[in-house]
């Protein structure tokens, strides 16, 4: 994370699940940018908070593409379910 200063303005860069953002927060003074650095901050992982995904979901999910990419993937997987189901 970081406020860095281009030209007159000062911006936010900063990385979200890997995903890099870049926002002018319009103004030149390090005061304020400090000030707008941590609102949008704030208000981008807020947003994030809502987007967390279930290691049950994501197997579902990840399955269903297996299935139709890499079918001896999938395959094995189901084995290893199965396996674990007559062990447990």
């Amino acid at each position: 994370m970081s406020l860095r200063k281009a030209s007159k303005s000062y911006w936010l860069d900063i990385r979200i699940d890997g995903k890099r953002i870049r926002r002018s927060l319009k103004t030149e003074s390090k005061f304020e940018a400090l000030d707008r650095y941590k609102q949008v901050k704030d208000k981008l992982l807020q947003e994030r908070r809502g987007k967390d995904v279930h290691f049950a979901d994501f197997t579902k999910k990840y399955l269903g593409w297996a299935w139709s990419t890499k079918p001896a993937s999938a395959r094995r997987e189901e084995q290893r379910k199965a396996v674990e189901l007559l062990e447990g």
